[in-house]
């Protein structure tokens, strides 16, 4: 990037990175300090550090925006999806956009015959979201499977049985076939590890001091592309 900015060949430039840890997410860029500090010292003809204080550095390494979210679900009394909306409402800068793609996972996960996912975004005067640890799916999965708990809860199913009755053949949103999906068979070996058949199932049975302590289910997928 910096090559392409500054006109000059990438074997003239030398990256020094002493701390990247897993080198993704707000780190997979460069941001504007970098490129300032590269202008500045093109102008100068010296070193130049940037030294940012904390209460600025949001402005330059992103942040994961807030994502609100409402899904319905419809099911028949035996546990069959009928129906599965997730609309999703975010924000972004107005000088750059970025969405997280919170609600592409329940395109894909079970088989609802009717489905709808919907992303709105607003524009605000603040610094432009970025990658964050996790995709925009970690935080729509947490969504999506915290409702299907709850719909296990009301029809009175165990939750893991509820995933494996609506297990896709195909993909749902475009029916193309998996290149591999092993969702059950994850299930029924977490359940059979976690000693699942065991658990009382009503929520709130278990109590340590103050606390209430109930046992839930969720699923997690991650973009491969």
């Amino acid at each position: 990037v910096l090559a392409a900015m500054f006109g000059v060949p990438e074997e003239g430039i030398t990256v020094v990175a002493e701390h990247v840890g897993g080198g993704f997410g707000s780190k997979g860029t460069p941001r504007p300090d970098v490129v300032l500090a590269a202008m500045a010292a093109r102008h100068t003809g010296r070193p130049v550090t940037v030294n940012l204080p904390r209460r600025l550095l949001p402005t330059v390494v992103g942040h994961r925006a807030p994502t609100l979210h409402r899904l319905r679900l419809g099911a028949t009394e035996d546990g069959r999806l009928t129906s599965l909306v997730h609309e999703v409402a975010t924000h972004t800068s107005r000088i750059k956009e970025f969405v997280e793609q919170a609600a592409v996972p329940a395109r894909v996960m079970y088989a609802a015959p009717h489905s709808r996912t919907l992303h709105r975004v607003a524009p605000l005067d603040v610094p432009s979201p970025s990658w964050m640890r996790a995709p925009g799916e970690a935080p729509g999965m947490y969504a999506l499977e915290s409702a299907m708990d709850e719909l296990a809860c009301e029809l009175g199913l165990d939750p893991v049985e509820l995933r494996i009755r609506n297990e896709p053949d195909r993909e749902p949103d475009s029916g193309r076939p998996f290149s591999s999906r092993h969702l059950v068979e994850c299930l029924r070996e977490g359940a059979r590890r976690f000693g699942w058949d065991g658990r009382d199932p009503r929520p709130r049975s278990r109590t340590a001091g103050p606390l209430l302590i109930g046992s839930g289910v969720a699923a997690a997928t991650y973009p491969v592309m």
